[in-house]
């Protein structure tokens, strides 16, 4: 039925496009009788290595035929593009838009407004946004978390619609070690007692000899995805506690959870190198066969790892997502990783800009369910299709690409899915990515977590940024430093957390955690 009525859509739209209907409406993409243009910065993203240009792009190309206009694309360095972005924006040399993660931002959204990087873009929505207009008034837990304290909209939007897409990172064990350790994930442990047995089975195991027992990078993987301090009730920063924001590092669960990992690294538990463990140290590790359990993805992880490594020389190379361990058996987990269904990520118009609508008419066609199937899936019948059920999947041109592209690359090169491009995303594409019945059945591990002490995605004013990153700035460095140094008994776990504590209070901590509490209740009484 579904599919019925989406092919009807796109032949009444094809139809209005012949008779020359050329003006915004819902429903469908505005068309230009004349080829237009306009500029934009953005990074590559997954699509490094499918393309060189994202105007090689399926989506793209498709846009340029369904509505005359053409994007120029400006791209930054791969793992330059911080640096490029900061560069850019000082220049006051701008393209006609940015796609970019905004609440990642020096100084907030709110600051490149004020310092006129980019404009409002409340009254272009609401002339020439139709689409995203009503799904907004559709989800208002989405328009709450896309605008600014004061109401602004200074973004077109990429949305998780679905709260699975948002949670992508957890507690990852190689499940073809298991057997060796006498275990089956039907017995995955879910209490930290049960973890800490299950790592000493790992460390003894002859056969499992040189295996690391728990893997993690440094002390921001713990920031990242709470895998074992989420089972003290807290984050390792900011959380928030019934309206109340805290900073987990310096609450006396933190010092529990510091001397819970200061006994497994004694007991040989975790990886002695944790303190300087990188990404690609992970990649090494990993596809060594040399860690048993870690902090990982979903889809850089799992998928990436095991199309790497299950072939005919480790055909039973396999990664499973375990649940978040609490303290006590039959609770639920209090906290996992789960990021927001608006991350920052979209096109925001430069104030160079001369003609900001015809962006925001090029981008609302991506919020209706036409342009969200051309976004997230491509073309039908060349790179997707329906099964008799009607629920759309992906053919091998993106499945199986004959020209040797992962499953992600060819995405990338076909869809606009896994950019930061204004669409809204559905699960359904996700399942399609991470087919793997581990990670499908898996994932449900990292969903069964309550999360009500996760920050929402509050925005500081201009004037508040430039204060809580300077103290963030030397409070994150300096709190990670000693709580390293505590794990590894480089000082004592007593005097080192107290010592801790003070500190970051003599840094400001005190100060940044009112400027978060004021953001959070700004946020909370956004309209």
């Amino acid at each position: 039925m579904k599919q019925s009525i989406r092919r009807i859509a796109a032949l009444l739209l094809a139809a209005l496009m012949t008779l020359g209907v050329t003006a915004a409406m819902a429903e469908g993409p505005t068309v230009y009788d004349e080829p237009q243009t306009f500029t934009m910065w953005c990074s590559m993203d997954k699509a490094a290595g499918a393309i060189s240009d994202w105007s090689e792009n399926l989506v793209y190309q498709e846009m340029a035929k369904l509505t005359n206009v053409t994007v120029e694309f400006q791209h930054p360095p791969v793992g330059g593009e911080k640096d490029a972005f900061n560069l850019m924006c000082a220049s006051g040399d701008y393209p006609d838009a940015i796609q970019y993660s905004w609440l990642t931002v020096p100084g907030g959204p709110a600051n490149y407004i004020s310092d006129g990087v980019i404009i409002p873009l409340n009254d272009l929505i609401d002339q020439y946004a139709p689409n995203l207009k009503a799904y907004l008034e559709a989800h208002p837990d989405i328009n709450q978390q896309i605008m600014l304290d004061d109401g602004t909209y200074y973004v077109l939007p990429s949305i998780y619609q679905d709260i699975e897409l948002a949670t992508h990172q957890g507690p990852v064990v190689r499940g073809d070690f298991l057997e060796k350790i006498g275990m089956t994930p039907e017995e995955f442990p879910t209490t930290v007692a049960g973890w800490e047995e299950m790592l000493i089975k790992v460390r003894d195991c002859e056969e499992l000899e040189g295996v690391i027992p728990f893997f993690f990078a440094q002390m921001t993987n713990i920031s990242e995805s709470p895998v074992i301090l989420g089972a003290f009730g807290i984050t390792q920063e900011f959380y928030n506690d019934n309206g109340t924001v805290k900073y987990g590092a310096i609450q006396p669960e933190y010092k529990e959870f510091l001397a819970l990992m200061r006994r497994w690294y004694e007991l040989g538990l975790l990886d002695t190198e944790f303190a300087a463990n990188t990404a690609k140290l992970r990649d090494e590790k990993v596809t060594s066969d040399r860690v048993f359990a870690f902090i990982g993805s979903m889809g850089n992880s799992i998928t990436r790892y095991t199309a790497m490594c299950r072939n005919e020389n480790n055909p039973d190379f396999q990664l499973l997502p375990m649940p978040y361990p609490t303290l006590n058996e039959g609770e639920t987990p209090i906290v996992g990783q789960q990021g927001a269904k608006y991350t920052g990520a979209g096109v925001a118009i430069t104030s160079s800009c001369e003609n900001p609508e015809l962006i925001v008419k090029f981008y609302d066609y991506f919020y209706t369910e036409e342009g969200h199937m051309l976004s997230n899936w491509g073309v039908q019948g060349l790179t997707y299709d329906y099964d008799e059920e009607g629920n759309p999947y992906f053919l091998p041109l993106v499945a199986e690409n004959p020209d040797g592209l992962s499953r992600e690359q060819a995405m990338a090169k076909y869809t606009i899915w896994q950019s930061q491009s204004p669409v809204y995303k559905l699960k359904d594409v996700l399942e399609q990515r991470d087919c793997l019945p581990e990670q499908i059945e898996g994932r449900k591990n990292w969903l069964a977590c309550k999360n009500e002490i996760i920050m929402p995605p509050v925005t500081p004013t201009a004037e508040e940024a430039d204060e809580f990153a300077t103290i963030m700035n030397d409070c994150t460095t300096y709190m990670q430093e000693q709580a390293t140094k505590i794990i590894m008994g480089e000082v004592d776990l007593d005097e080192g957390f107290d010592t801790m504590v003070s500190t970051l209070k003599g840094m400001g901590i005190e100060r940044a955690i009112e400027l978060r509490q004021a953001q959070l209740e700004r946020y909370l009484a956004r309209i």
